[in-house]
């Protein structure tokens, strides 16, 4: 049969490894491999693909474990090859997990074509939270592409309470935000009016002190319920230290209602940490009158 394996050569080592040239198809339900401790471990722990006829090394994939300060890192590389069989510089893909214990604390992928050009590279931590992705031209130019940075664990309401209650505070760390950085800030609300008088809501972003954005709802009559959007963006003028920020919103909003963003040009220091903060003020103090923040997103590209 044409998928039996069919040994050519048995070569028999002198530490008494057994190793055979075949054709056909191997079939198993596991392969076990040492892991190197190195980034060059040894061709018996490698996985290759030969060039036919010349037998020159196409690609190959190992894994490998070292040790890092206090923990370990354990690295799953594919590489490509040249024609001559030596290395494609440039030509890999990584996937590395570092750990203090038995579980990863961190892992980070990154990808590289073969002519010199863009890095893509993406930082996870132990619950699964992409913290950046990072593109790096053959230049050595680098952005940051668009990732969440933070979000809302939980929906958070109020009632019963007429003045400003804050339902999220979020630190966004210094250095989040380049020169020409921008923040996104995806809400979603809901305003539930089950047997109150009538009355509305008034919400507010907040950014490194700043009040950006003021936006108070309609009245909303009793028995009623309004689910809205609001989206605040804020971005760095080529300075990590002059900024703008603006909301829209899907909201009814009053006629009294504040504008949904600041006019003047801010002089927040994104250079350092600064808290996000959004809160909820109703007009009506009733159990029966809550509002709730239910999703909260914070992107940073």
């Amino acid at each position: 049969m044409s998928d039996v394996l069919q040994p050519n050569v048995l070569v028999i080592g002198d530490d008494g490894s057994i190793g055979a040239d075949f054709t056909g198809h191997v079939h198993a339900e596991g392969l076990d491999l040492d892991a190197g401790t190195s980034s060059t471990p040894p061709d018996a722990d490698r996985v290759r693909w030969l060039r036919t006829p010349t037998g020159a090394v196409v690609a190959e994939l190992y894994g490998w474990r070292a040790a890092v300060g206090l923990g370990q890192m354990a690295t799953l590389e594919l590489r490509a090859r040249d024609n001559a069989g030596t290395n494609a510089d440039g030509a890999q893909a990584l996937l590395e997990a570092v750990g203090t214990g038995s579980e990863a604390a961190s892992v980070t992928a990154s990808m590289r074509n073969g002519f010199g050009g863009s890095v893509i590279a993406a930082a996870v931590d132990a619950l699964g939270n992409t913290s950046q992705r990072k593109v790096v031209g053959s230049d050595g130019s680098s952005d940051f592409q668009r990732s969440a940075v933070a979000r809302l664990g939980a929906p958070k309401g109020i009632n019963a309470f007429t003045n400003e209650f804050t339902l999220w505070t979020q630190a966004i760390a210094g250095g989040t935000l380049n020169a020409a950085g921008l923040m996104r800030v995806s809400t979603i609300w809901s305003l539930a009016n089950a047997t109150a008088g009538s009355g509305n809501v008034t919400v507010r972003v907040k950014f490194g002190g700043v009040t950006f954005t003021t936006a108070q709802t309609t009245n909303q009559a009793a028995g009623s319920t309004l689910v809205f959007t609001l989206v605040f963006t804020f971005y760095n003028r080529n300075a990590t230290n002059s900024n703008i920020g603006r909301s829209v919103t899907d909201a009814p909003l009053a006629s009294t209602s504040a504008a949904l963003g600041v006019t003047a040009v801010q002089t927040i220091d994104t250079s350092v940490d600064q808290n996000l903060v959004l809160t909820a003020q109703n007009s009506v103090n009733s159990t029966n009158f809550t509002t709730t923040l239910h999703q909260a997103v914070v992107e940073a590209i």
